[in-house]
């Protein structure tokens, strides 16, 4: 706060001190404190609002002549401005009146009725429709950890734990929280980079405080029902988020009343890196928009947290295999459960918003008209035998008392506040009638006044009218000022006319002026009720909204197979990966009409655990073991697959090196990002897991680059295990596949047209002659004569190369050693030989021998055998020393 404005504290009015009391209690949200018809932000706040929203900063005069900043929002316009706030990060304390003040005392009493933040939204205004808003906590102790998560606006609520940092980290990318808690101890151990976190008292986190919050929360004595009873760090980040809550939504939150706890070894994990390699659901065309036809919020959520966590129970997969399959072939009901579920709409969302007391008319009138039209999806699920479906049919059953309610009570189109009137439909409420009625018979009194009282005095001019300072009056002109009766009182003058009231009169005044203020309260006080009755029925709303979201899932993914000629996968034990004819689900729907090439994978059967992809640029390398990933995810989330048959061991990890960014706020160039992931990649993957590599090694010189690439091959093959698709330019790699006992090389297929190449997209056995970037390079419309200049420089590299490369077999796989680049045969005899202490004879000699070296490169005497030559320092002769194999497209190879 300024210093000007510490001044003024002790000058403030004793509204503005009630202000500083309840900022006081929320010094790190902005506190927008009610004050008529605008919510009010004063001193630094002010300075905070004016400058996000860009609104016009004022003043409010205080004592002796000061004046403190000020800066207001219109209350009907909040939410907007709320948006705004919120989508910057800032935390929102929203104090409102909570008397009404023309029957207040000096001061209407303020209370803070709710702290929005960006993980306690609930306001549709405020949401993705499609996307959960999730709120997360993290506890820690050394490498093990605890992650809580929790969607207010839906009621979602589960925790995981896990012992792999990285683990964490994927969690996190994976579900996305918009606001993070972490404790407020530096010695915690909580360390969250490139995310917005929120310090939370320390003491929340504590295990048995968490744990006691928790079970006082859920109404439970123990935890072990829910899974938690050996997992005291995701409790304590439960425990922690619970408490938060509680605090800033100031009440109960009977909709988050069960958790799940999902070890990290339940479902397979994908992390930030392999999400945003194959385009799984962030932006622009990607896995979930091939998939996502569901008809409902609820089922596009759900669709999407199947797609963040593929599972890895057989079991599970195949009952979701089979709802799907139930209605692929029936295209007739599938239809019609599909135009059911479209007419329904956020079921979750609007109970969990009035469960809260949150909610308004208009999501009571929307939850109605759900409920009205939900009991019509059951009868055409319920002929369906799959396990998964038939399973979801009992959900399906509304409360008979809950909808009887709502339709008799709400009016057919509400307004949005509860507190204006006009939300309870007449006959409902016998109070509300009976004042409604009360009002009219006062309002037509009134109306037929003016005639009864011109018949009364005669007085032909007498009119009855009305206004807000006066109220209702009789208007008599001077002229007939002797006709007024005894019983007018008068209450003003006018130039030409005198205005009068009478006692009846003002009796039916305040019937008519007071009847819609206590019908408003009234209808208030009927809307809660309703809204409680939601929240009673609050558990059978929230098993009926998973249901249909769940039902929508089976029909979308059911859908998407008949209309992209999917196939279901079969699952299989151990680590095979087959797939007939594959293809790219969202680059087959990105071409349109044109064809699709598919191609098949064989991978983890017959001694085939690493593939290596050589072929040119575009020719569809990327493509093609993006696609076999892409599959697996697929299978693996009960949807069938783009491809003629596949039959998928389950992968518990994709790890993915693809592309080459830097990652400048880090510090970290491309290759060092490249080295980051292919370190994790090393130190993570398990033989059930699938690595996608693309180009690795490209981020730094020709040789370092090639080294690694090789390293990082052989490491996945001996050491590692997992399956494998490697895409490379590095040609030389493909003399890894006579090396290595489960390493094959795959080809993408050209037909060359004289100096024009057309690309197959045809994957086959074997390695490519070529990368032909430069054929790429004239199609990509570099001018010719940098092309033709290029022909140029790579016919001199080749025949460079052909000249100095010695082509020798490899050793056995283990203990290889490889160097690059070798100094000539000619020049290391000539630094190794002592031509100090050789005799004539032997110089003549020594003279044949390099004569023969420089005429016969490869098959003349080694190194070793030079007069004068010793062994290497370490003991290893030079002969033994293995180049790197030649590239297939090498002159010297021809």
């Amino acid at each position: 706060m300024r210093r000007k404005e510490l001044q003024t504290m002790r000058e403030l009015t004793p509204m503005m001190r009630q202000y500083r009391s309840l900022k006081d209690q929320h010094p790190h949200a902005i506190l927008l404190f009610r004050l008529g018809d605008f919510f009010e932000a004063f001193f630094e706040d002010a300075h905070v609002v004016a400058r996000e929203l860009q609104l016009t900063l004022t003043s409010r005069p205080v004592a002796k002549g000061r004046r403190i900043p000020m800066c207001g929002i219109p209350h009907h316009a909040l939410h907007t401005y709320l948006r705004r706030l919120i989508d910057r990060g800032h935390r929102v304390a929203i104090c409102d009146q909570v008397e009404d003040p023309r029957h207040a005392g000096a001061l209407v009493r303020r209370e803070v009725v709710r702290v929005v933040t960006p993980g306690t939204v609930v306001e549709d205004d405020l949401l993705s429709a499609r996307e959960n808003n999730f709120l997360a906590a993290v506890a820690s102790r050394g490498d093990q950890w605890g992650a809580a998560f929790a969607d207010l606006s839906t009621g979602e609520f589960f925790a995981t734990q896990g012992d792999v940092p990285d683990h964490l980290h994927a969690a996190l990318a994976l579900w996305h929280p918009r606001e993070l808690l972490v404790p407020d101890d530096p010695g915690a151990g909580v360390v969250m980079e490139d995310m917005t976190a929120t310090a939370y008292d320390a003491e929340r986190f504590d295990p048995p405080v968490a744990a006691r919050a928790l079970r006082e929360h859920l109404g439970v004595a123990t935890l072990d029902a829910f899974g938690l009873a050996e997992a005291p760090l995701a409790t304590a980040a439960a425990g922690a988020l619970v408490q938060y809550l509680r605090e800033t939504q100031r009440g109960s939150l009977p909709h988050l009343r069960a958790i799940r706890f999902n070890p990290r070894s339940s479902g397979m994990v994908i992390d930030e890196a392999t999400e945003r390699a194959l385009g799984l659901w962030s932006r622009g065309a990607t896995l979930l928009s091939v998939l996502d036809l569901t008809e409902t919020p609820m089922g596009a959520r759900l669709l999407r947290r199947w797609l963040q966590q593929p599972l890895l129970d057989p079991a599970q997969i195949t009952a979701r295999l089979d709802a799907v399959d139930a209605f692929v072939p029936d295209a007739a009901a599938r239809e019609a459960l599909r135009a059911r579920l479209k007419s329904l709409g956020d079921v979750e969302r609007w109970s969990g918003r009035l469960a809260q007391a949150a909610g308004t008319p208009r999501d009571l009138a929307a939850l109605r008209a759900s409920l009205e039209a939900l009991p019509a999806v059951a009868p055409i699920v319920a002929r369906y035998f799959a396990a998964a479906i038939r399973s979801l049919v009992p959900a399906l059953a509304v409360p008979p008392d809950l909808v009887d309610s709502l339709r008799r009570g709400l009016v057919e189109a509400p307004p949005l506040s509860p507190k204006d009137g006009g939300v309870i439909r007449p006959g409902f409420d016998p109070e509300i009638d009976r004042l409604h009625e009360g009002s009219r018979a006062a309002r037509e009194w009134i109306a037929g006044l003016e005639a009864s009282e011109r018949a009364r005095t005669g007085i032909r001019s007498l009119r009855v009218g009305y206004n807000q300072v006066m109220g209702y009056y009789i208007e008599v002109s001077k002229a007939n000022e002797h006709l007024v009766p005894p019983d007018y009182v008068r209450k003003g003058t006018l130039v030409g006319a005198e205005r009068y009231i009478t006692a009846e009169m003002k009796e039916r005044e305040a019937l008519v002026l007071t009847a819609q203020e206590r019908i408003a309260a009234r209808e208030y006080e009927v809307f809660c009720q309703l809204r409680d009755g939601v929240r009673a029925q609050i558990d059978r709303l929230q098993a009926a909204a998973r249901a249909v979201a769940e039902l929508d899932v089976y029909a979308a993914l059911a859908e998407a197979a008949v209309r992209h000629r999917y196939a279901r996968p079969q699952l299989v034990e151990g680590r095979v990966l087959r797939i007939a004819e594959g293809r790219h689900p969202t680059v087959e729907q990105a071409i349109g009409g044109k064809q699709f090439v598919p191609n098949d994978v064989m991978l983890g059967a017959d001694d085939r655990d690493i593939l290596i992809v050589t072929g040119p640029n575009f020719g569809g390398k990327s493509t093609y073991i993006r696609q076999a990933a892409l599959i697996v995810i697929m299978a693996q989330i009960g949807s069938f697959v783009p491809a003629r048959e596949a039959e998928v061991g389950l992968v518990d990890r994709i790890f993915t090196r693809v592309g080459a960014t830097d990652d400048l706020a880090a510090g970290r160039s491309t290759f060092l990002t490249e080295m980051i992931e292919v370190a994790r990649i090393l130190t993570q993957a398990t033989p059930r897991s699938l690595v996608i590599l693309d180009e690795v090694g490209r981020g730094t010189s020709t040789y370092d680059g090639m080294s690694l690439a090789w390293a990082v091959v052989e490491d996945l093959h001996d050491r590692v295990g997992a399956r494998t698709l490697f895409a490379t330019h590095y040609h030389e790699l493909t003399e890894l596949a006579s090396q290595l006992a489960r390493c094959a090389n795959l080809q993408v297929l050209v037909r060359e047209e004289g100096q024009d190449i057309v690309f197959l997209h045809r994957v086959a056995e074997g390695a490519a002659a070529s990368s032909y970037g430069i054929h790429v390079a004239r199609l990509a419309g570099v001018p010719e004569m940098v092309t033709h200049r290029a022909r140029e420089v790579l016919a001199g590299l080749e025949a460079s190369a052909a000249s100095q490369r010695t082509p020798r077999k490899r050793g056995p796989s283990r203990g290889r050693q490889l160097a690059l680049p070798l100094p000539s045969p000619v020049e290391e005899a000539l630094r190794r030989a002592d031509l100090a202490r050789m005799t004539p004879l032997e110089a003549l000699n020594f003279l044949s021998t390099l004569r023969t070296l420089v005429e016969q490169p490869g098959e003349g005497p080694r190194i070793a055998d030079a007069p004068g030559a010793g062994p290497r320092p370490g003991g290893r002769q030079a002969g033994t020393v293995v180049p790197f194999p030649k590239s297939p497209g090498d002159p010297s190879r021809r």
